[in-house]
């Protein structure tokens, strides 16, 4: 049905800018993209390296108090 081609098409779009915010740096912005984008493709495992590489990037800047979020 169209609705189920639009709804591939928002998930797919929504996971794609979620990637690029993830090779950006943008960690918080990929989070909410992997999340929205949950059902498509490998979304889950890439949340799972947004949360770690956010993590990575925190614990590097020593930034204890925003890696309890």
């Amino acid at each position: 049905t169209p609705f189920t081609v639009a709804s591939k098409e928002l998930l797919r779009a929504c996971y794609n800018k979620a990637a690029n915010l993830l090779s950006t740096g943008d960690f918080d912005g990929a989070i909410t993209g992997f999340k929205t984008a949950a059902d498509y493709e490998d979304a889950q495992d890439r949340l799972e390296e947004a949360y770690y590489q956010k993590g990575e990037a925190l614990l590097e800047a020593r930034d204890f108090d925003d890696g309890i979020d």
